[in-house]
């Protein structure tokens, strides 16, 4: 080597673009790095490395002269648009051994590279540089239409300077034939060829809905509006439509979710550690197997489980006279407390329950995995005749006549004969299990709670309409160990003194809005600023509102803040703390 040589060492942080082939047996697409080596006057040595398969692209101004390159990744690194004759040696973690070895190297974590250097070039390096790929701001030059950014080893580059190239190493001429039919390259092919399509969520759906049909299980009633649109496409999700074999090496991130049509054989070979869905066996296998199906798996152990040896589950009501619905309630938005339940390390949450069933009997299931205050209430007309509350924490029902049989159970804590369970978005193969045991019959319907904090069974409650039950207030009485978030302790007392309201969806839309227009930047149209719905965790101030100091991080995170003109900004400890200042703004 000259005396003069300038060792570079250069990795990637990923999110490259594709180079539209593989390169290895790795099962990836190789991602595509241009690079342009700028050291005028100078003989430049380079050590390139991406974590996945990549070909650099080199470009270099004029003066510049590169010696030398050594590439090595976890899989292969190849160099492109460099002229014949140059020395260059490609090894990789996961290719042929070299007794040269192989480096890796991770955003901008360069370990080893001196030594390296010193070893490959008898030089340490001189500059060590970070590409940051598209999705984090370059935009590779001749890859996209919009502004070009160019990504530059060595000296900041003039406006003037002329760059060159080589057409002698092309980067097509790294194309490896047999890694195009391995991993996510072998199902990008099959899909050219019309054996595989795109999935979409209706694909999805549709064998759920299947699978379901054999199943025992109840009604639905959601408020969710947030299901996907049928003609969603899925990611890496894709319908088998003619006779296959699996891909070689579908593991890890070439995984993939196969969906096998009616009347399609069942692909032969290996999935590796891809999800299959079949239509004609409804057996799904893979660790990506749809939530309803472990909940199906759930429901069947419940059903045959047994009490432990000596106990018995002791149902708190008898036989209830004439006839009565049962309704399993899921809650996914409670209102948060920022405190705990006795004996429990966890923060509690609440919601409102609200059970409108005129002139009927009602009987509840309630299950939610963390700990929770149910605060229970009815229409005058009907009649709550049992509660089975349950969840891995214990829960506490409240708000309940003291003649209404209750019964709690949880997977910590108190031993006791009857099952504990809880539920989530997918548990409609659960809850019929559980109704049957407990009130011996199958559930009318699984309601599933997305409104923040509160939630109806039945229909809404009419103006003016009596209501039984329920407690106000934030249930201090019965929340000790000690503050937990003391910000939304402290934003809870002042919702109830009239400091603080709860902020709309709108609310936050307007303000985001009127930001934008004042940094120039067009509003965003899908933004609904007159939706009323609740945003969570958003707050408009009314009047002096203090933060508590000796917030964590973590607790500063629970909250944000909008501030209307003529209203004072919050005080106290802000650090982290979002405020969304009307003041500030023009």
């Amino acid at each position: 080597m000259p005396q003069d040589v300038v060792v570079y060492a250069v990795n990637s942080a990923g999110n490259l673009a594709g180079a539209g082939m593989a390169i290895d047996e790795s099962g990836g697409e190789a991602g595509l790095i241009d690079v342009i080596v700028n050291a005028p006057g100078r003989h430049v040595a380079l050590m390139l490395s991406s974590s996945t398969s990549a070909i650099w692209r080199l470009k270099w101004t004029s003066g510049t002269r590169i010696l030398a390159i050594w590439a090595s990744g976890s899989d292969r690194n190849a160099v492109a648009g460099l002229q014949k004759g140059t020395p260059l040696l490609m090894t990789w973690k996961n290719g042929p051994k070299s007794a040269c070895g192989d480096f890796v190297w991770y955003a901008q974590n360069f370990k080893h590279s001196q030594e390296l250097a010193t070893l490959a070039f008898g030089r340490e390096v001189q500059g060590h540089f970070t590409h940051r790929g598209t999705a984090l701001g370059i935009v590779l030059e001749g890859l996209n239409d919009g502004p070009r950014k160019q990504f530059v080893v060595g000296d900041p580059m003039p406006a003037s300077a002329q760059l060159q190239s080589s057409s002698e190493v092309l980067p097509e001429s790294y194309r490896s034939a047999a890694g195009e039919g391995t991993g996510k390259m072998g199902v990008r092919n099959l899909v050219a060829r019309g054996v595989l399509r795109a999935a979409r969520a209706s694909d999805y759906q549709a064998w759920i809905d299947r699978w379901l049909s054999t199943k025992d299980r109840p009604g639905l009633i959601t408020d969710d509006k947030t299901k996907p649109a049928p003609d969603e496409r899925l990611d890496s999700t894709y319908v088998v439509v003619k006779a296959m074999a699996f891909p070689p090496k579908l593991a890890g991130a070439h995984s993939a979710t196969f969906l096998i049509a009616q009347g399609v054989p069942c692909p032969t070979g290996d999935p590796g550690h891809s999800t299959v869905m079949d239509f004609n066996t409804l057996k799904c296998a893979g660790p990506a197997c749809p939530a309803v199906v472990q909940e199906g798996e759930r429901a069947a152990s419940l059903a045959g489980a047994t009490a432990p040896e000596g106990e018995t589950c002791h149902w708190p009501w008898s036989l209830i006279d004439g006839d009565f619905e049962v309704y399993a309630v899921e809650v996914s938005a409670p209102r948060q407390t920022g405190m705990r339940l006795a004996g429990q390390d966890k923060e509690a949450d609440k919601v409102d329950l609200l059970v409108n069933r005129p002139g009927k009997k009602v009987a509840l299931l309630l299950g939610r995995y963390d700990p929770i205050i149910w605060n229970v209430s009815r229409t005058a007309t009907t009649q709550i005749v049992g509660v089975f509350a349950s969840g891995y924490y214990a829960p506490l029902v409240r708000g309940l006549d003291s003649k209404t049989p209750l019964l709690t159970t949880s997977n910590i804590g108190a031993a006791t004969g009857c099952p504990a369970f809880y539920f989530t978005p997918s548990s409609l193969p659960l809850v019929n299990t559980l109704a049957k045991r407990a009130f011996g019959r199958p559930t009318t319907a699984f309601v599933q709670l997305t409104t923040i904090g509160r939630g109806v069974v039945g229909d809404q409650a009419k103006p003016g309409e009596a209501i039984v039950g329920g407690l106000a207030g934030d249930h201090r009485d019965v929340l000790t160990g000690g503050v937990v978030n003391p910000l939304i302790v402290a934003v809870n007392d002042a919702l109830a003194k009239g400091v603080l309201r709860r902020a709309t969806m709108g609310e936050s839309s307007a303000h985001a809005n009127a930001w934008r227009k004042s940094q120039r930047l067009p509003p965003v149209p899908t933004w609904n600023t007159d939706d009323p719905r609740e945003e969570y965790r958003v707050y408009v101030v009314l009047k002096p509102f203090v933060i508590p100091s000796g917030l964590t991080p973590l607790q500063k995170i629970d909250a944000r803040f909008i501030v209307p003109r003529g209203v004072s900004p919050p005080t106290g400890d802000l650090t982290d703390i979002g405020l969304h200042d009307w003041n500030r703004l023009p």
